[in-house]
């Protein structure tokens, strides 16, 4: 029986957990001389979970016992009853409980802070960016703000009334619960709103049409500190005085391990945040969606310091005070009560997580774990890309209408033999191609070999393939087949690479740390940053001397003032870093940035896969994700996968110059962020011969309406442009 049947209003629904199962360890006290704790709690349940799973809550004597607050009151938002009168202890919910409890007689006290900050942002119409630039600026717009009860919609008009606009400046919209997104959005694209104040997934879904702008991202304490002038107290740990008095032992024993939980969370990357919380904690919902959702909302919990400062809870009196609510029971309910009885220092104490903190220093960033010292390609690596691929993709459709349709040219028979690319198998690409090809050629037979990469164009040189399907070739996979056949192989573009999945050919992304105010780079500049005085470069198999493939010292870039940076920052050394100098994508990226010269920046930092004593898979991206949390003067090339809050994606420029472009699902698309990936089809031509009829009517469909529809079904890789499959369809002519 599952103890936690709460209702779960918006946002992140985790799966509600059985604490009592995992208090079972052998170290674990015996449950008899566990003190129990009955809690209530919101729907937000990282840390919560995370300490469980962690066993913090065992390691400090204490058993939470879930408690659903609506079997005691009649909804959550009168939590305060139930605490004062001892029907439970403690309660994880939002700081301003506290507020309204006082007004209506039932004081509570919150004893700990989980967030700094709300969790939102308020983003602006494009078409009135040019007119809104603070809050200030609402005067006479719609803005939609949620609920009008919600927290939301007192942050966004308490924003406009220290602005020095008085009430009812701008129309206020309150779009319900249920299908917001989509009503939003609509009203949106209808023109009817000018400014929106909401939550994740509402912001990533407002934002994702291209049609809005972030004006203000409280979404972490940095970004609220300049919205507000201070934090705002969000997610605590809140109790009832007398029980604060009554059971003090019990009090810091609860505060001790949400501190740990806090502690690690802050220490850790996302990724292993997430790596440790129970295996059910999205329950049936979609992984991949809750895993983005879940990364996106961490960012606002409190770092370090999860005591309250008193500016910031006077910040929130005053805005909740401040507030008039809509007419709803709940709003009705917090704007009643006596505001006389709020007394800002009995809302809260910061005694037992002081002494917490003290007891409990900061954890480093984590290390990194221990290396087994055996081949990755001997493990389970094809699970590993099915679970990271699943994590991102696009559902957009995009119209196909400038690709020629397939009409076949021969009737096939036979066996077409394709060898490669373990991703379209990994996937489901494969399947649709085989599936939409014998639609039309119903006798041929297609006959996949896809156990990795490497080996198609080899397979090529052997002549046990007819088609290989890779990434782009590197020197060696050229020079052998340049010597057994003695002539150049013959490649064509069969997809763009993925915007942001994992093993599907995402795009190189530029970082560095959030707090460089480096926000662009060009092509030539990163040439200058990662790469070196050099004798020339390869194009294919073919060594260049010229320049740009050969070049002096004076190109180099090793200073952030060589990038336009001033101040103390014009003199600091920039610290590069990647994937090691033997991973196909650091050859790929000396093709397009070093000019195939492999000649690369000294101190360059080099991270690879390997894997742990526990047979888990280190991954290159997470290595380097930590070492750009811990150095400020960091520059690294990275996969999408690997960012974090702490870090900042550049715009970027190509080398023929025009406008720095940042990394979009449509600038991946067409191809104007230039650091988007490929995957190709290889095959043997002898020249001036035409193609093998199976080869070439394989590769037509491939560049077809029907081909690349299959691509943009799966949602991984992304389908050509008219423009890209008329230029590949010359090559084949």
């Amino acid at each position: 029986m599952n103890p936690f049947p709460f209702r779960f209003p918006t946002g992140l629904k985790p799966v509600l957990f059985t604490l009592g199962a995992l208090l079972t360890a052998a170290a674990a006290p015996a449950a008899d001389n566990l003190i129990k704790v009955r809690m209530s709690f919101d729907d937000d349940m990282v840390v919560t979970r995370l300490a469980d799973s962690l066993g913090y809550f065992k390691q400090e004597g204490i058993e939470i016992v879930p408690v659903d607050i609506m079997t005691l009151a009649k909804d959550d938002y009168l939590l305060q009853e139930p605490l004062v009168k001892g029907q439970i202890d403690a309660a994880e919910h939002w700081f301003n409980h506290t507020i309204f409890g006082a007004r209506h007689g039932f004081p509570i006290k919150a004893v700990m802070m989980l967030d700094d900050a709300p969790a939102m942002k308020i983003i602006v119409a494009n078409r009135v960016k040019d007119q809104i630039h603070s809050a200030a600026d609402f005067k006479g717009h719609v803005v939609a703000e949620g609920a009008g009860y919600a927290t939301k919609a007192v942050i966004t008009g308490y924003m406009a009334h220290q602005a020095g606009l008085p009430r009812k400046s701008y129309t206020s919209i309150n779009h319900p619960t249920e299908n917001r997104l989509q009503l939003v959005v609509g009203d949106l694209k209808a023109d009817k709103l000018d400014v929106m104040t909401f939550q994740e997934p509402i912001t990533s879904g407002i934002l994702g049409t291209n049609l809005a702008t972030t004006l203000y991202d409280l979404t972490s304490r940095e970004g609220t500190v300049k919205a507000l002038g201070t934090p705002f107290p969000a997610q605590s740990i809140l109790m009832a005085p007398q029980f604060i008095k009554d059971h003090p032992d019990t009090v810091q024993r609860l505060v001790n391990a949400y501190v740990r939980a806090m502690r690690y969370l802050n220490s850790h990357t996302a990724d292993e945040v997430i790596a440790r919380l129970p295996v059910d904690f999205f329950g049936d919902k979609d992984r991949a969606k809750q895993v983005a959702l879940t990364k996106k909302t961490l960012t606002s919990y409190a770092k370090g310091d999860y005591s309250f400062p008193a500016d910031a809870v006077h910040l929130v009196v005053d805005a909740m005070l401040w507030a008039r609510f809509d007419n709803s029971e709940e709003g009705v309910w917090r704007a009643s009560g006596d505001a006389s009885k709020v007394k800002v220092d009995e809302l809260y104490t910061n005694e037992f997580v002081e002494r917490a903190m003290k007891a409990i220093p900061a954890a480093t960033a984590s290390a990194e774990p221990a290396n087994a010292g055996v081949s990755i390609w001997t493990q389970n690596v094809t699970g590993f890309r099915k679970e990271h691929g699943s994590v991102g993709g696009y559902t957009k459709q995009w119209d196909l209408g400038d690709l020629p349709h397939y009409v076949p040219k021969v009737h096939l028979t036979g066996t077409l033999r394709v060898w490669g690319n373990n991703y379209i198998r990994d996937g489901y690409l494969a399947g649709y191609w085989q599936e939409a090809f014998k639609k039309f050629q119903p006798d041929v037979t297609i006959e996949y070999h896809l156990p990795t990469t490497g080996i198609g164009i080899p397979a090529l040189s052997c002549g046990v393939a007819d088609v290989a399907m890779s990434r782009r070739a590197i020197i060696m996979d050229l020079l052998t087949f340049e010597q057994v056949y003695h002539h150049p192989v013959t490649e064509v573009d069969a997809v763009t690479g993925s915007y942001d999945v994992y093993g599907w050919s995402p795009p190189f992304i530029i970082v560095v740390h959030k707090d460089n105010p480096l926000d662009r780079i060009s092509l030539k500049q990163l040439d200058g940053v990662f790469g070196g005085a050099r004798t020339g470069g390869y194009v294919g198999s073919v060594w260049h001397t010229e320049y740009p493939f050969a070049r002096g010292p004076e190109e180099n870039i090793r200073t952030w003032g060589q990038l336009g940076l001033t101040g103390e920052w014009a003199d600091k050394p920039i610290h590069t870093g990647g994937q090691t100098l033997r991973g196909n994508q650091t050859s790929q990226f000396s093709d397009l940035i070093l000019k195939g010269s492999d000649q690369f920046v000294e101190g360059y930092q080099a991270f690879a896969n390997y894997i742990t004593p526990e047979g888990k898979i280190n991954s290159w991206s997470l290595q380097a994700q930590r070492a750009i949390v811990k150095d400020k003067q960091a520059m690294f090339y990275v996969s999408p996968m690997t960012l974090s809050p702490d870090m900042k994606e550049l715009a970027v420029q190509a080398y023929d110059g025009g406008p720095y472009v940042k990394r979009t699902l449509e600038t991946v698309h067409d191809r104007t962020f230039p650091l988007y990936g490929r995957y190709f089809f290889y095959f043997n031509r002898e020249p001036g011969q035409p193609v093998d009829p199976k080869v070439d009517e394989w590769l037509h469909f491939i560049l077809s309406q029907e081909g690349q529809d299959c691509v943009q079904r799966e949602g991984r890789y992304l389908p050509l442009t008219g423009e890209v499959v008329q230029a590949q369809l010359k090559k084949i002519e």
